[in-house]
């Protein structure tokens, strides 16, 4: 999921259409973190920022499978800018 700066607040770009520098993280809350997303728009993060984009999240942005069969391979977690 595609976050940016729109106007002067951070927001979720479903469209990915937004100018400007935007940041790629895994649509689950718990990977929004304020480092993560400091690191990818290289501007300051606040706790707020991110508390605003879990809660406009919604359940279908997740697409994790948290009780998928992984058929005994370990799941690799990749931090931010990793890829």
């Amino acid at each position: 999921m595609r976050v940016a700066i729109e106007g002067s607040r951070l927001a979720i770009d479903r469209k990915r259409r937004l100018p400007g520098r935007g940041a790629y993280v895994h649509p689950r809350a718990a990977c929004v973190t304020v480092p993560g997303l400091a690191r990818g728009l290289r501007r300051s993060v606040t706790p707020s920022d991110v508390q605003r984009l879990v809660t406009q999240m919604s359940s279908s942005d997740d697409n994790s499978s948290t009780s998928g069969d992984l058929s005994g391979k370990t799941a690799l977690a990749l931090g931010p800018g990793t890829l």
